[in-house]
């Protein structure tokens, strides 16, 4: 919170300060959105919510992942990502976790809720760092291009995201495609950013959960 007044104060500057302030200034507002989403994320597992679950898997590995990866990391830092990878464990391995998020009816596969859930995150990520992107043209051309890019994939994947609850194969295909683009985009763009790992992982998460479950597979081969 301390750093608000700075980062306000670069936006309000011209050229290249004012580049670097949109940068920061959007990175923190995916973070601050990444944590209250964690704060609804808790909730729901206290709810016994299988869809919490899987996302939890996704979040919490994006999360450990970028401060694996993050170029600085205090002590604190480092307690946070041992939690996450922790937690992964104890949701993953626990008899007692797994007793607790048992479901016995399932009107859709919890992994094509998990993806769509996933989906609805990334589209808004996606289409936040694009926003973030197109006026900062003075740090490269890479950054314009590649928030051209995201706004599309973003606005593309809300549109797209409804069908794949009815078994829509051309949905599927697409918005794994449009995952794959963005981690290829974020690999060009090669920043450590954890505002932009985040997104990342997410859209990995995307991909396999509408990929390699037993269950999305029978979701989409009965249509």
């Amino acid at each position: 919170m301390q750093a608000l007044p700075d980062l306000f104060e670069l936006v309000g500057q011209e050229g290249l300060a004012r580049d670097l302030g949109l940068l920061f200034l959007g990175v923190t507002l995916l973070l601050a959105l990444f944590g209250c989403g964690c704060l609804i994320l808790a909730w729901r597992l206290a709810q016994a919510d299988p869809v919490a679950r899987g996302v939890s898997y996704v979040l919490l590995a994006a999360l450990g992942g970028a401060l694996l990866f993050a170029e600085q990391r205090e002590s604190e830092l480092t307690f946070v990502m041992v939690a996450c990878f922790t937690a992964i464990a104890i949701l993953a391995l626990s008899p007692r976790v797994r007793d607790f998020f048992a479901v016995t009816d399932e009107r859709e596969p919890t992994s094509i809720v998990v993806a769509r859930t996933l989906v609805a995150i990334w589209s808004a990520s996606a289409v936040l760092v694009g926003a973030m992107f197109i006026p900062i043209g003075d740090l490269g051309e890479e950054y314009v291009f590649t928030g051209v890019v995201l706004l599309l994939l973003g606005g593309g994947a809300f549109a797209l995201n409804a069908r794949l609850a009815h078994r829509d194969a051309a949905a599927r295909v697409i918005i794994s495609g449009g995952a794959l683009v963005y981690v290829i985009l974020a690999l060009v763009v090669g920043r450590r950013d954890p505002g932009l790992l985040v997104p990342l992982v997410i859209g990995i998460g995307i991909i396999g959960n509408l990929w390699i479950p037993v269950g999305a597979q029978r979701h989409f081969q009965a249509r």
